[in-house]
């Protein structure tokens, strides 16, 4: 048996190890890993484990007595390194079951180490680039609703002082203050709900819900602009529970935004159709509208904070750009996709798939 594994080791090009599952212990770790632990003084008398940093070792301990039958022995775990390990600062392990071929037991499991000292670097630096373009957005949102709160006070003032003939002299003028009041305070909460989506994926409250029910929620939430444009809206669900793992709260906004675009681009008389479908691992959302349709040229940037499209709506809506930014970004949360399909002057199609909560067929 040591034979063949220093054989495996020998050949393997990435770090290798044997846990066994009886002793509770390392059995063996590739070469290289010998040479890595030499001079490290440390009480652990394995090379993978000397080359732990004592603050994670017992992450470590955890991580092995965590493989059971029911995750199939496979896991991994990101681990600080030695500090007098060199060139190496953080390490992640993979395991894999080795199964007897008799009785299949599982009594040892394999596994690779991989260098993510860089990755994680990389991550560090991407999450306070984020933290910090976070604070900004808060600062120039703290700072902008200020004025614009004295500017709707002072025309309010203006509006009750006036005659009825300065009134109509100036209601123009009056309306054009409070719109561009109103423009304002919409990209404001966007700013707002963009800056408190940075870094909240680990903060989700999540539970299993009826998709088929929350978007027969946002289309009530909106019924009063589809009747007023004489839209159409139609659903194709099964007649089983959709159910899908999301932060409803947040799972809404993506629901409302979606509407929202259909509605204000969709001509009176359209159509909104709705289709709910079961993939191979995953359920699929699909909203269709027969409107205006998408120029090819904005496909790519149509996701991108600030470089989506801000085209009006058929009547006359204004748009920040902000909102299917945002829709991705929740979509992502919930370790989904949202993709879209479009022509010009033909309609557009929104397409969201999001992972099962559990095993598919509990769901049927």
């Amino acid at each position: 048996m040591r034979d063949l594994t220093t054989k495996i080791t020998e050949t393997v090009p990435i770090f290798f190890f044997v846990y066994n599952m009886k002793d509770k212990e390392v059995e063996f770790a590739s070469p290289q890993f010998y040479q890595l632990a030499e001079g490290i003084e440390s009480a652990e008398s394995n090379p993978l484990k000397r080359c732990i940093h004592p603050d994670h070792l017992e992450d470590f301990e955890s991580f092995f007595t965590d493989l059971t039958e029911q995750n199939n022995y496979e896991g991994s775990v990101e681990l600080k390194a030695n500090e007098k390990l060199e060139g190496i600062k953080w390490i992640e392990l993979k395991t894999f079951p080795v199964k007897e071929r008799q009785s299949n037991d599982v009594l040892q499991v394999v596994g690779h180490i991989v260098d993510i000292s860089q990755k994680k670097e990389m991550y560090n630096a991407l999450t306070e680039e984020k933290e910090h373009i976070s604070n900004i957005l808060n600062m120039v949102v703290h700072d902008l609703r200020a004025p614009l709160n004295r500017v709707s006070m002072i025309a309010e003032i203006l509006q009750n002082s006036m005659t009825e003939e300065e009134y109509e002299k100036y209601k123009i003028y009056l309306s054009m203050l409070s719109k561009q009041r109103q423009q304002a305070t919409t990209l404001i909460q966007s700013l707002l709900r963009l800056a408190s989506l940075q870094g909240s994926a680990t903060s989700l409250d999540l539970n299993v819900h009826d998709l088929r029910s929350l978007i027969n929620d946002s289309i009530n939430q909106q019924k009063d602009r589809i009747k007023k444009k004489k839209l159409k809206v139609n659903c194709d669900f099964p007649d089983q529970h959709v159910k899908v793992k999301i932060d409803a709260v947040l799972f809404r906004q993506v629901l409302e935004n979606l509407l929202s675009n259909a509605i204000k681009y969709t001509p009176t008389g359209g159509n909104i159709d709705y289709r709910l479908s079961y993939k191979e691992d995953h359920v699929q959302l699909s909203l269709q509208d027969n409107g205006i349709g998408i120029p090819e040229k904005y496909h790519k940037s149509l996701f991108q904070s600030f470089r989506g499209i801000r085209r009006k709506g058929l009547e006359g809506e204004e748009s920040t750009g902000l909102g299917l930014f945002i829709c991705k970004e929740i979509v992502k949360m919930h370790t989904g996709n949202i993709s879209v399909e479009s022509r010009e002057g033909e309609g557009t199609t929104f397409i969201i798939s999001l992972p099962f909560p559990e095993s598919s067929a509990a769901y049927y």
